[in-house]
């Protein structure tokens, strides 16, 4: 009798162990993900590169990861802030994340706006994409916090509404 209660104890025990984990494993899944910052550089002052920032503030990036379905998607959050005062259609950049003066990942992004985004207006954009696009050498730098990656951010082009177009030549 004895025996039978020990190990029943132990039994009860267990599943209630693997309950408990099942449920916390679920609650965590659910959480807010970590934004871990990425330092950006400062790209040196041109006439046309002081005209897109003077109409659009593009500021990031912020990423955390998330996994849907055992992928995990690495995610590049931007905010933009619009001053010009005409609707803006469409904007573009290149990002390139590099770590101690190397590139080790760019990214051209292009944001479209479905109906235009006027002035003083400012929307978060998020660019999702599997983590197993960046090389296996180099993805270990974004699923370990490392404070040593920096961004430099190079706006490409910003495209109007009325149809105008402005580009920034590199």
């Amino acid at each position: 009798m004895n025996l039978l209660l020990k190990y029943g104890s132990i039994f009860i025990a267990v599943c209630l162990l693997i309950v408990a984990s099942t449920f916390l494993k679920g609650k965590k899944a659910h959480s807010l993900p970590e934004f871990k910052s990425i330092a950006s550089y400062a790209l040196p002052d041109s006439p046309m590169l002081d005209e897109f920032r003077s109409r659009i503030n593009l500021e990031g990036p912020e990423y955390f990861l998330t996994s849907d379905q055992n992928i995990t998607n690495l995610v590049l959050r931007y905010k933009i802030g619009i001053n010009s005062s005409r609707p803006v259609h469409s904007i573009s950049w290149l990002s390139l994340y590099t770590y101690q003066g190397h590139i080790i990942f760019n990214k051209e992004i292009q944001v479209v706006f479905n109906s235009g985004m006027d002035q003083y207006q400012s929307r978060s954009i998020d660019s999702v994409f599997p983590i197993d696009s960046i090389s296996r050498n180099n993805r270990i730098f974004f699923l370990s916090p490392n404070p040593e990656i920096e961004a430099i951010v190079l706006p490409l082009s910003i495209q109007y509404l009325d149809g105008g177009r402005l580009e920034v030549p590199y």
